[in-house]
């Protein structure tokens, strides 16, 4: 694994760590400032307040998430992109817990991640149980 590869994953994991532990603050230090979020079929977030505004809206109605990744995957070119491949288990304020298979693509510029796209179908959550 290269330098490089290592540091994605890294980072990857330690943002997806922070944010398991509801520690956003140290989640959102791994987003470029000109960040564009696509979350599925949502119109897409573009800079952190926007991004911060549209998470905080899906996660701010949860009691708990937690991020199990099954692979990572770096490319370097034609740009330095990595691939996330992982369960994402939502709990809802009742305490149901729903696991969902998510796949996401990262572009990093520098040591920050500039484009987040998140492959997911999260209407199972949502629905009565």
């Amino acid at each position: 694994m290269t330098t490089t590869a290592t540091a994605r994953t890294k980072a990857i994991t330690d943002m997806f760590a922070a944010i398991d532990s509801g520690d956003y603050s140290t989640a959102f230090d791994y987003l470029a400032d000109d960040i564009t979020l696509v979350f599925s079929n949502a119109p897409a977030a573009h800079g952190k307040s926007a991004v911060k505004a549209a998470l905080g809206e899906l996660i701010g109605g949860l009691a708990g998430i937690r991020h199990e990744i099954h692979g990572l995957w770096h490319v370097d070119r034609p740009a330095d992109i990595a691939f996330s491949e992982m369960t994402v288990t939502f709990t809802t304020p009742d305490g149901r817990a729903t696991p969902v298979p998510c796949c996401d693509v990262f572009q990093f510029q520098g040591d920050h991640i500039t484009q987040f796209r998140v492959y997911t179908d999260i209407t199972p959550v949502f629905q009565p149980a």
